[in-house]
């Protein structure tokens, strides 16, 4: 019945916004009261170091999240040197959305069992692409189970994998296992190859290329990685 089902997904979007509401408010208060992690100082210099188009610092993950944290900074001129608060709040408020949206396509039961997985509760307010990319690629398998004629999916996909390298894995195995069929596959592979350049500023070179990790020399020599982290 349409009309039952409209009313579901109105209470789910309400709950949504209050969901929203008080992610941030906890999560803002977390990364006030904890110090800067060494993932999250490296996150953010290479950040800094992409707006130049250096892509050489740390090339084992992909830009965008790096470059979307230190955003504001650069279109409000903030400077360079500013508290991690306000570079964990720019997660905070993505992941809110993202998990906003979750919410109004499954439900609030489904995203409070999302919600007590460690990794979420331990890096949603923090500088680091974990949560990001987990989220992103549950939008992507979700979205692909409700609505499997909508491209969406794709596009959650894409960008789980233009914030975290490892996400190809987890969201290739769940791809398969769902028989999304090789030509929708084939379409998700283009789609997430052109997401990539975009996130890369449209060079290939920095994707391609291999490139030392943080620009060190190690006792056995210098740590190599082909595809940037891909």
């Amino acid at each position: 019945n349409w009309g039952v089902r409209n009313g579901v997904m109105k209470k789910n979007w309400i709950f949504a916004i209050l969901f929203f509401v008080i992610w941030v408010g906890v999560g803002s208060y977390l990364a006030g009261r904890e110090s800067p992690t060494f993932d999250e100082r490296v996150h953010v210099e290479a950040g800094r170091r992409y707006f130049l188009g250096d892509f050489e610092f740390d090339p084992i993950e992909p830009p965008l999240l790096r470059m979307f944290v230190v955003l504001p900074t650069k279109l409000l001129g903030l400077g360079e040197r500013l508290d991690f608060l306000n570079y964990r709040m720019v997660v905070i408020v993505i992941s809110g959305i993202l998990f906003s949206i979750l919410i109004g396509l499954c439900g609030s039961f489904v995203v409070v069992l999302l919600l007590v997985e460690p990794n979420i509760l331990t890096h949603g307010h923090l500088v680091t692409t974990d949560a990001i990319s987990a989220i992103l690629i549950v939008l992507s398998l979700v979205g692909f189970c409700r609505f499997p004629k909508n491209n969406w999916w794709m596009l959650w996909g894409s960008l789980a994998v233009s914030v975290k390298v490892s996400s190809v894995v987890y969201l290739g195995l769940g791809l398969l296992l769902m028989r999304v069929g090789w030509k929708n596959l084939l379409k998700f592979l283009i789609i997430c190859a052109c997401v990539i350049w975009a996130t890369y500023l449209f060079q290939w070179q920095p994707v391609l290329s291999n490139k030392s990790v943080l620009g060190k020399e190690v006792w056995w020599g210098q740590i190599r990685v082909p595809l940037g982290g891909y």
